[in-house]
């Protein structure tokens, strides 16, 4: 397993330029002297006073990022200054917040994707104009944009697992996985889907010891036969209760009604089909447990604003 260190070191004068050469001098040297280690090194815009080694150190820690979409083993410096984004706006909270309710390993996932991709342009007011800014600056403002929103997507989703502590002592007894052990942005993102899915069993797990045997039974029913035309009666009976009773009840250990419960599953599995483009409306349709395809559009569009064609259109690409 290769193992990062992290050093920093501050220089008394000297212009940038030459202080760029002599760090790729150095870089050369020590993998001459030590051929089972890459140095990576990242250096900050030059910075005037005590006071400002603090900016400096954050600076670099950015370029440092680029290494992972970028590559180790080089020197990294640019003039852009970029303001490290500490955490997710309220808005992107609520998507994540109902992403994580439907309790969908893939609707978390494609969600995080989502407000990734949002996230990741290049922004304004970086210390170059706007008009100066060339293709190399808008690759770096990308690639250190990347890298900083994974790991605060890993960063949220850590947080929300304090929330089992309990749970997730077990689940993570034999797993010490950490951002710095990671190379490559490939193996960060990585490293973040395997949190969302460790993520989404904990939440399973928890409901599990809270929500009574008929109730774990009815959800594993509805799983396995949204296709067909299921009603409340015929559900009840299976697991021996009144309707009424197996109504109340539901509601209240889920938080959902029967029909919302069933409905979040045929859409979750509607737009899954839909990233797929080999798949017809129609089909998606039927395979979702709508045999009327017109009126899958209908509640599909009432349900998220857009079509299924418009859905489609948006995301079967980022499959």
């Amino acid at each position: 397993m290769l193992m990062k260190q992290r050093g920093y070191i501050l220089t008394n004068g000297g212009k940038e330029k030459e202080l760029i050469e002599a760090a790729e001098k150095y870089r050369k040297k020590w993998g001459q002297e030590y051929k089972d280690y890459v140095l990576t090194i990242a250096a900050s815009p030059i910075k005037n006073g005590a006071l400002n080694i603090k900016d400096a150190r954050i600076q670099a820690e950015m370029e440092m990022k680029r290494s992972l979409a970028e590559g180790i083993g080089r020197v990294y410096y640019s003039k852009i200054e970029l303001a490290p984004q500490s955490v997710f706006s309220e808005a992107e909270k609520l998507r994540l917040t109902q992403a994580l309710n439907s309790c969908s390993e893939e609707s978390l996932i494609q969600t995080v994707k989502e407000i990734l991709d949002a996230k990741g342009e290049p922004e304004k007011n970086t210390g170059i104009k706007e008009k100066e800014k060339t293709e190399r600056d808008q690759n770096i403002e990308r690639n250190c944009r990347r890298v900083e929103n994974v790991e605060l997507g890993i960063t949220w989703i850590r947080e929300e697992k304090k929330k089992f502590s309990q749970l997730e002592a077990e689940e993570e007894a034999d797993r010490k996985e950490n951002t710095e052990e990671c190379t490559t942005l490939e193996e960060l993102e990585s490293l973040l889907w395997s949190e969302c899915r460790n993520l989404i069993l904990l939440i399973e797990k928890s409901r599990k010891l809270q929500i009574s045997l008929p109730v774990r039974m009815i959800e594993q029913y509805l799983k396995n036969n949204f296709r067909e035309n299921i009603s409340l009666e015929e559900v009840a009976a299976s697991v021996h209760l009144t309707p009424v009773y197996l109504s109340g009840l539901f509601k209240k250990e889920t938080g959902k009604t029967f029909s919302d419960y069933l409905f979040e599953i045929r859409m979750e599995e509607a737009k899954r089909l839909l990233r797929e483009d080999t798949v017809k409306i129609k089909d998606v349709a039927e395979r979702s447990g709508y045999a009327d395809s017109r009126y899958f559009s209908k509640v599909f569009s009432k349900a998220f604003g857009i079509t299924p064609k418009e859905y489609r259109r948006l995301h079967c690409w980022r499959t």
